[in-house]
C-alpha cells in the first residue's frame, strides 16, 4: 500500500501553484496597462514621426539625406542659455565595422563662429580646420559638458523599458533642446547601432589643442575603409582664386581614403565640376556629398587620375 503524502508536501505543491497563479496574472495585467499606454502613445508618436526635428538655417539642410553606408561625421555640440558654444565633439560611425569614435574639440577657436541664425560659419570652420566633411549636426540647449559619463548613460537610457514607454516624452524633449539636420529614422539607425555596439566598439579621443600633430591624428583615424579600399586617384585644378579653397579640398579627400594631385589651371571657371574619367562608385559617390559641384563625364578632359575636380570661383566648392 503506497503511503500518503505529508500534509505539509501537499500544502506547500497547492501554495506553489497558487503563487504560480498569481505570478501570471500579475504579468498578464503589467502587459495589458504596457500595451494599453503603447496603444495610446503609437497614433501620437507615428504624428511625431511624420514632423521632422527643428533645425538651424545651414547648407546642411533637412532635405539632404544623410549617407551613412560611408564614415559619417556628426556635429555634436552643446550651448548654453545664452546661445554660447559649450561643448564641441565630433562623432565618426563606420558602417563597415560598426564603430563609434567620439572626438572632444577644443572649443576656444570655434566659440565666435557658432550662430543659432546661421550654422554654416560653425561648420564651415570645423571642417576646414580638421580637414573632415561634416555631414550631420546635433545641437543641445541643455548646456552640459558633453564626455564619456554622459555619453555612457546616454547609452543605457536608449531603447530602456522607461525609454520605450515615454516616446511621447522623448519627442518633445528633443523638439525643445535638440536642433539636427538629421531625420527621425536616420536618428533612430544611428542609435540602435550604438545601443548595440560592443564596448570595444566605441572609442574617445579628446584633442588638447589644434596642433598639426592632433590633427593628423584625426585625419587618420576617419579614413573611410570604402574608398581606401578603391584606391581612387582624385586631381583638383584650382586658380589663383581658388588655390587656398583646393589645399583644403585635397586634405578632406586626403583624409577619406583617396591619393590627391593639385594642379594650377590659368581658366576661371563659374561652377564647380567633377569629371569622371574612371569611375570608382563608392568615392564618386562620397565625392557628391562633400563637393558642391555637377558630376559630369569625362569627354573633352585628360588626366592620370580617376576623377578630376575643376574648383568654380563664384560659390563655395565645399
Amino acid at each position: 500500500m503506497t503511503p500518503a503524502r505529508p500534509r505539509k508536501f501537499i500544502k506547500s505543491v497547492q501554495n506553489n501553484r497558487k503563487r504560480n497563479k498569481f505570478i501570471k496574472l500579475f504579468l498578464i495585467i503589467v502587459l495589458f496597462f504596457l500595451f494599453l499606454n503603447l496603444g495610446f502613445q503609437i497614433p501620437k508618436f507615428v504624428k511625431a514621426i511624420n514632423s521632422p526635428f527643428k533645425n538651424f538655417p545651414a547648407s546642411i539642410s533637412n532635405k539632404n539625406r544623410v549617407d551613412m553606408d560611408f564614415r559619417t561625421n556628426i556635429l555634436l555640440a552643446s550651448i548654453n542659455d545664452k546661445n554660447e558654444l559649450v561643448s564641441l565633439n565630433i562623432i565618426s560611425f563606420d558602417p563597415v565595422e560598426n564603430k563609434f569614435l567620439f572626438i572632444a574639440v577644443p572649443t576656444e577657436k570655434f566659440r565666435d563662429k557658432f550662430s543659432s541664425n546661421n550654422l554654416d560659419p560653425l561648420v564651415n570652420s570645423v571642417k576646414r580646420t580638421l580637414y573632415v566633411p561634416v555631414d550631420g549636426y546635433f545641437i543641445f540647449d541643455t548646456g552640459n559638458v558633453i564626455n564619456e559619463e554622459l555619453v555612457a548613460k546616454a547609452r543605457d537610457e536608449l531603447f530602456s523599458f522607461r525609454f520605450l514607454t515615454n516616446l511621447i516624452v522623448n519627442k518633445e524633449f528633443a523638439d525643445s533642446h535638440i536642433r539636427t539636420n538629421l531625420r527621425l529614422s536616420q536618428f533612430f539607425k544611428v542609435a540602435w547601432r550604438f545601443k548595440k555596439a560592443r564596448d570595444d566598439k566605441i572609442d574617445f579621443m579628446t584633442l588638447r589643442d589644434l596642433t598639426s600633430f592632433s590633427i593628423e591624428k584625426v585625419g587618420e583615424a576617419l579614413v573611410d575603409s570604402k574608398i581606401l579600399s578603391e584606391n581612387t586617384s582624385v586631381e583638383i585644378k584650382t586658380t589663383s582664386s581658388s588655390l587656398k579653397a583646393g589645399w583644403e579640398l585635397k586634405q578632406i579627400i586626403n583624409n577619406l581614403g583617396a591619393s590627391v594631385i593639385l594642379t594650377n589651371s590659368n581658366e576661371e571657371v563659374d561652377k564647380t565640376t567633377i569629371y569622371v574619367l574612371d569611375e570608382k562608385q563608392n568615392t564618386l559617390r562620397r565625392l557628391k556629398s562633400v563637393v558642391n559641384g555637377e558630376v559630369l563625364e569625362a569627354k573633352d578632359v585628360s588626366s592620370v587620375a580617376d576623377i578630376v575636380v575643376v574648383l568654380g570661383k563664384s560659390e563655395e566648392a565645399f
